[in-house]
């Protein structure tokens, strides 16, 4: 997942040149939002992640970049605030040329999740 808010990339470039530690870190939380707000949702009905197994955090950033953990830990903490930190588990940061659509961040969440049938709270929307 990306920084998008109803579609739309919240910030562009890469970390280091067009944007800054602190941008980087917004991204970072908004993307960690995205990523488990996708595995929450179902067709089927609520899920409840049961746990985060690894947290793989993209970082397109200038070449000579080296502060990839401090935005990843923007990261975790947002997943530590929203799921508690006791369900987290590995992560790792990668920096990178490009991501899609110029997104200086991009959140790979592989968890565990336990669907509840019938509480789709989407349903009729």
């Amino acid at each position: 997942m990306t920084a998008r808010e109803s579609g739309v990339l919240q910030y562009k470039g890469l970390i280091g040149g067009g944007v800054d530690m602190e941008e980087a870190k917004a991204a970072a939380r908004i993307a960690s939002k995205n990523a488990v707000d996708a595995i929450e949702a179902s067709p089927e009905g609520r899920r409840t992640i049961l746990r985060v197994v690894q947290t793989t955090v993209y970082l397109a950033c200038v070449e000579g970049f080296e502060s990839h953990s401090q935005v990843a830990d923007a990261a975790s903490e947002y997943l530590r605030d929203r799921l508690g930190s006791q369900i987290l588990g590995a992560r790792v940061a990668i920096g990178v040329s490009s991501l899609p659509g110029g997104s200086p961040v991009e959140i790979q969440l592989t968890a565990t999740a336990r669907t509840v049938i019938g509480e789709n709270p989407r349903a009729g929307s």
